[in-house]
């Protein structure tokens, strides 16, 4: 049998082109599908998501039916501007919220149970009787922020800044503050009880009459703090 090199070396030009061409495809198809939801399954982030901000900043009560209606998509708001907005009773449950710029907002009574707001600015925020349970508030900072009668139960706020907040009658039961600064905070009458304040900075802090029963105090800084 007679072996030609040329035909050959064209069958595995072929080939090669044949492979190289299928490799491309997936490439192709592996974009298209890597929306937002399969960037984030694929350990990416992705920026917020412009829809889902445009209804909320159309209003409280319409983001609240968007909600209701579609309650199995994924809330992602990280990065986003909602500086001032008023976002009193608001349901943002589970939202992603990283790094999110939420100084001065009114969030007043909102529904932040589960939701990440880890690095997110919420400084001078109104925080009052906000479901904060659960929610991730790792390095946010919270400096000014009324948070009196807050839910904070089991939420994450280590390294947060919390300087001059006000968390009168909060409940902080389990939550976690290592490391966090609350000098000059107003703890009055709120449930610390089984927390972990472990080196946090409660200095010049007012805690007259907080249940501190099971609370993790060791290393934290307690100069010219008010207990009663």
């Amino acid at each position: 049998m007679y072996f030609n090199p040329k035909r050959a070396q064209s069958a595995a030009s072929r080939t090669a082109l044949m492979l190289l061409g299928t490799l491309l495809l997936l490439v192709l198809c592996g974009m298209q599908v890597l929306t937002p939801s399969g960037a984030r399954a694929a350990g990416l982030h992705s920026a917020f998501d412009q829809e889902q901000l445009d209804i909320l900043l159309s209003g409280v009560p319409a983001w609240n039916e968007w909600r209701f209606e579609h309650q199995i998509i994924t809330i992602d708001l990280s990065g986003a501007d909602l500086s001032g907005v008023d976002l009193s009773k608001a349901d943002l449950s589970g939202a992603d919220l990283r790094g999110a710029n939420l100084s001065e907002a009114d969030l007043s009574k909102a529904s932040l149970s589960s939701a990440n707001l880890s690095k997110a600015n919420l400084s001078e925020a109104d925080l009052s009787e906000a479901d904060l349970s659960g929610a991730n508030l790792s390095k946010a900072n919270l400096g000014s922020a009324n948070l009196s009668m807050a839910n904070l139960s089991n939420a994450l706020l280590n390294s947060a800044d919390l300087n001059s907040a006000n968390l009168s009658k909060a409940n902080l039961s389990r939550a976690r503050l290592n490391k966090a600064d609350l000098s000059y905070a107003d703890l009055s009458r709120a449930r610390l009880n089984n927390a972990d304040l472990s080196e946090a900075d409660l200095s010049k802090a007012d805690l007259s009459y907080s249940d501190r029963s099971g609370a993790n105090l060791s290393g934290a800084n307690l100069k010219g703090a008010y207990i009663r």
